[in-house]
């Protein structure tokens, strides 16, 4: 079983870098997963969906719904929102 998890990045959010913004969603994530490590883990790559269910546990997936927060950049994309994928 797949449990997506959207994070909203409000990029009209008066005084908020949505770069940092996004980052600590991806920290709360993190932190949700170790919490309930019991009952659901992370997903990073596509194998973790079978290693998750054969160990009973529920995936978790976390999807940013805001581009902009990387801010036009792709070296922001590979590097820094997507770095969170390394577990």
């Amino acid at each position: 079983m797949l449990q997506c998890f959207a994070a909203f990045v409000n990029l009209a959010r008066p005084g908020q870098d949505p770069l940092v913004a996004a980052l600590e969603e991806i920290d709360i994530f993190k932190r949700i997963m170790a919490k309930y490590s019991d009952f659901i883990a992370p997903v990073y790559r596509p194998e973790d969906l079978r290693k998750n269910a054969e160990a009973g546990k529920i995936s978790g997936m976390l999807t940013i719904e805001e581009g902009g927060c990387c801010k036009g950049s792709l070296g922001v994309l590979r590097l820094g929102c997507m770095s969170w994928a390394s577990g």
